[in-house]
Parts: structure tokens; sequence; C-alpha cells
């Protein structure tokens, strides 16, 4: 609810305030336009115009803030995590190399030695599970350790801290205006009297 200048209520009708509260779900105009009820077809061009309405602009900012107060959280904490899954080291979370070791006896009864690989797993409770995106083992017993994206947090924080400048390309035209020129002689070519 909002006063103008005459000091009357000013209020959005009900689809324009669900979808300020629709917005917040997951900040797309278009599917928070579906979902506060306008027509699907139009949904794109309707959710940009419904909130070009300055009344459910600021709805959707102190809803933010509110949202942003009772969950205390902070853009350095958000910076703060994709720093962490930007910057992982899957060593953190185990390790892996060959071992030497005795695969059989030759006929002599010497030892055969051989190599295989070995991929030792650090205990849980020792790595940061937050870069870690998930853990499975599957029916044949292969573990599977999935990091989040660290090339998608590496371009999320670069564009946050202004890495990448987009640079606008400038274009030049050049245009060469002859005047006085004989019709048919080739502007490029020097004529006899040059």
């Amino acid at each position: 609810m909002f006063k103008k200048k005459d000091e009357k209520e000013i209020r959005l009708n009900e689809r324009q305030a669900l979808f300020a509260e629709e917005l917040l779900v997951d900040g797309n105009q278009k599917e928070a336009a579906i979902r506060a009820g306008y027509a699907s077809k139009f949904a794109d061009r309707t959710g940009s115009r419904v909130m070009k309405n300055p009344i459910v602009q600021a709805k959707v900012k102190a809803a933010r803030e509110a949202r942003i107060k009772r969950i205390n959280v902070t853009s350095d904490n958000v910076i703060e995590e994709l720093k962490k899954i930007a910057f992982a080291d899957i060593k953190d979370h185990m390790t892996w190399g060959t071992l030497k070791t005795q695969i059989g006896t030759d006929d002599d009864g010497k030892p055969i030695i051989g190599y295989k690989h070995v991929v030792d797993m650090i205990d849980s409770s020792k790595v940061d599970g937050r870069v870690v995106e998930s853990v499975s083992i599957s029916p044949n017993g292969t573990l599977r350790i999935k990091m989040y994206d660290k090339m998608d947090a590496l371009d999320k924080l670069s564009k946050h801290l202004g890495v990448y400048q987009d640079k606008p390309m400038v274009a030049c035209a050049l245009q060469v205006v002859f005047e006085n020129f004989p019709r048919g002689a080739d502007p490029f070519v020097a004529s006899e009297k040059d």
C-alpha cells in the first residue's frame, strides 16, 4: 500500500500483488506472470510490463530486503561461497597415486612386482562439503564425487568483480565522396593531368 501526494492509498490489483510475490520465487518475470494468472501466450511481455509499474517495483524491492534481513544473507556471503567453489581443490577431498605391490610369484618363488592405482578418500568430517555437489556409489561399487562447477563459479565471480569488461566494439565507417568527377572515370587511378 502506497500513498500519492493527495494521500490516497494506491493498491496493486490481485494479480499484480501475486506477480510481485511470485517474482521472488525465481526472478523470472515470464514465469511469475504465468503463476500470477496472466495469459501464458503473452507472459513475457506482460511480466515486463507489470514490472515497469513503480508500485510493483517497490513491493518487490521491499520483499527482497525483508527476505535478506530475515535470512541474514548478504552479498558477501554469496561471494564467499562462490569463492570456495571457484578455488576448491579435489586434493582436499582425496589423494591418489600408484603403489608398488606384489602381484604374484614366479616359478622360482620370487615376487613379481606390479603397480596398482590407489585412491584414498579423506574423511568427510575433515573436508568442506559445501563445494561437493554429490557423492554416490554405483551398483558395481564405483565411488563418484562430483564437485560444483568451478568454471561457472569463476565466471560469476569474474562478472561480479568486473574482471570481464564488456568493451563496446567501435565501428568505424569511412565514407568517400567524389564530387565533380567525370562520369565513368576510376577515382582511384590518377589521371594524366595529375
